[in-house]
């Protein structure tokens, strides 16, 4: 049988059941929840990069009208003020004449 580790300062007066619940986890799984963690980040960053590309293509099918953009998504337009911003998306004024 494995002897138990406990993490740092634990005692266990509630015998092996209350043991079991502070024991400290396995290299195994630790591997996993690190695994897991660079799962949901990368998760994470597929999110943050699609809405960018859903709100640049909003404003290209718009015309570059913010409000028309923001409407095509379901967004007010100060949320789509936002995302802009928070994606770095500038948008280009080009004045003719």
């Amino acid at each position: 049988m494995r002897p138990r580790t406990f993490c740092e300062g634990c005692t266990s007066p509630g015998g092996p059941a209350a043991a079991d619940d502070h024991r400290v986890p396995d290299r195994a799984a630790v591997r996993l929840r690190q695994e897991s963690t660079r799962n949901l980040l990368d998760d994470w960053k597929r999110l943050r990069d699609l809405e960018r590309e859903l709100v640049m293509r909003a404003l290209h099918e718009a015309g570059g009208t913010q409000t028309r953009a923001a409407v095509s998504l379901g967004l007010t337009p100060r949320q789509f003020a936002y995302k802009m911003k928070k994606y770095r998306i500038i948008k280009e004024f080009r004045i003719e004449g």
